[in-house]
């Protein structure tokens, strides 16, 4: 048998094979590059969002304050049941005020689940995530627990218990 006849085609797989492999690892390279860009950009925009200051500065008043994230739930259910689950009366501070402060929750949290989405579905690197927010993400879905249990048991959901379930499996992920 004449081997210099296998040894151009041996060549040639072990060079295709070379190729792949290095473009393999290049695309693999060119996408955690993309992850990462993504991540600062997405931190950076989440720092400058007005929206976001907004209702997070909303949200902070009440977790320091001596109102419970959860009062706030059962306040506007209450406000939802009377017909005025978007729209306050005009001579009613105390409701107008509930309603601010329950979109301020929802929006935090909904901004959480999509970053805990994004998380999971490694379109943002999990590791710069946690490097920067670790411990306020924690801390914020800690104290949002009986809103997000009293807004499943109330929601009307067919399944309720999907209702910002990413965020307390990447905040008890975080906590060990």
């Amino acid at each position: 048998m004449d081997f210099e006849l296998l040894l151009a085609p041996a060549a040639i797989l072990i060079s295709a094979f070379g190729a792949w492999y290095f473009a393999q690892k290049a695309i693999h390279n060119a996408q955690d590059i993309s992850r990462k860009k993504n991540t600062f950009d997405y931190l950076s925009k989440l720092s400058w969002d007005r929206d976001y200051i907004q209702a997070k500065n909303v949200f902070l008043e009440i977790k320091i304050g001596p109102k419970k994230l959860r009062a706030v739930a059962e306040e506007y259910e209450r406000l939802k049941s009377n017909g005025h689950g978007h729209n306050a009366p005009d001579d009613d501070e105390t409701a107008r005020k509930t309603i601010v402060e329950h979109a301020a929750i929802k929006n935090i949290l909904n901004e959480y689940e999509a970053l805990a989405i994004a998380i999971k579905s490694a379109t943002l690197d999990e590791q710069i995530v946690r490097e920067n927010i670790q411990q306020q993400f924690v801390d914020h879905v800690d104290a949002c627990k009986d809103f997000i249990e009293h807004t499943r048991r109330t929601s009307g959901f067919r399944r309720p218990e999907r209702i910002w379930c990413e965020v307390q499996l990447l905040a008890e992920k975080w906590r060990l």
